[in-house]
């Protein structure tokens, strides 16, 4: 029988992958009530079962390789089925990020969601109905959010971003071969796969000198980590923690003082403020990822580019200059009081 880690790592694996295909490398299956199912597979459940349930051919021959019987996680029907129309409106496959207003709120609508629960099996079944119907992304952001402040769930160990959203971090060159890999060769014959630690410039560029510490994977977990532990938008109770500004403030500035120190080990100056948004930033990055769930890579920024107001009606965002400006202004206004 699966504990609760199992289920919810079960749940916060693959999330673009319908929940009834096998979890934990084919051994970790879902019974879902038929209308768990989204509507293009309810019409076809039973089929799904025989194809891909615990007693399929293929959960017998994983089983027969890894000598591991399969476990069966029952979810149980809901009562009344939660209202996610405040996030379905973020497509499944699309990019999610924290620092779209629309999506944090969405994002801390869901966390209230899933904190609000009465127990963690309770909450299992939930977040069952709510993964198939949500952006990824999205439903793992908020999981892991109330997975860590949730008294009944604080022992179950939050998955590593790494191991989450990998295409987040590694050149995608490197996929292709580790997808064959990890598909043909079972885990004790597998060879390690090498990827480049500085592929997104050449040294030709001065400032990528400090890749290793701007693309450091264990300084974006921390990032990561840093918004699950201190989500901007959700309950009360999450979100208005003690000392938090004064923490936000001293991790940045620690951060930043070891950035610079690393600076001058590298033969670099100081940081130069940006302190004209509208000012052309002198030099290009090319982040060479490719969000792997739409194919779709993140934006260059080529030398001395500008700025500029962004208006996506598709994502419910409207950031302008101005506008910062005129924050920015208020914030030192504050300060000088």
């Amino acid at each position: 029988m699966a504990d609760l880690t199992q289920k919810f790592h079960g749940l916060l694996q693959h999330p673009l992958e319908p929940l009834f295909l096998p979890k934990n490398n084919g051994t970790l299956f879902y019974e879902l009530p038929e209308r768990f199912l989204t509507p293009r597979y309810r019409p076809i459940g039973q089929n799904l079962v025989n194809r891909f349930g615990p007693n399929s051919a293929a959960s017998t021959e994983v089983s027969n390789d890894t000598g591991v019987p399969p476990m069966v996680v029952t979810i149980r029907d809901l009562k009344e089925l939660p209202d996610l129309s405040f996030a379905t409106w973020i497509k499944r496959r699309d990019a999610f990020s924290l620092f779209i207003g629309e999506h944090r709120k969405a994002a801390g609508k869901l966390m209230k969601l899933f904190i609000n629960q009465p127990d963690a099996d309770t909450l299992v079944d939930v977040a069952a109905y709510a993964r198939d119907r949500l952006n990824g992304p999205l439903f793992q952001y908020a999981l892991s959010v109330a997975l860590l402040h949730r008294p009944d769930t604080k022992s179950v160990p939050v998955p590593s971003m790494l191991h989450l959203f990998p295409d987040q971090f590694i050149d995608p060159a490197a996929n292709a071969k580790m997808m064959e890999e990890g598909t043909i060769v079972m885990d004790e014959n597998r060879m390690p796969i090498t990827i480049p630690a500085n592929f997104t410039a050449s040294d030709d560029e001065p400032e990528q000198r400090m890749a290793f510490f701007r693309e450091d994977i264990g300084v974006n977990l921390h990032h990561w980590h840093w918004h699950l532990t201190y989500p901007g938008s959700g309950p009360p109770e999450v979100v208005r923690k003690d000392r938090r500004g004064e923490l936000f403030y001293y991790m940045h500035q620690q951060l930043l003082a070891r950035y610079q120190a690393d600076r001058f080990a590298q033969g670099l100056g100081r940081v130069e403020p940006l302190s004209n948004l509208r000012d052309p930033l002198r030099e290009a990055y090319y982040p060479k990822l490719l969000r792997s769930a739409n194919n779709r890579t993140f934006c260059a920024r080529y030398p001395a580019m500008t700025l500029s107001d962004v208006v996506r009606s598709s994502d419910r965002t409207e950031v302008r200059i101005a506008d910062i400006e005129s924050s920015i202004a208020r914030v030192l206004e504050a300060i000088d009081a």
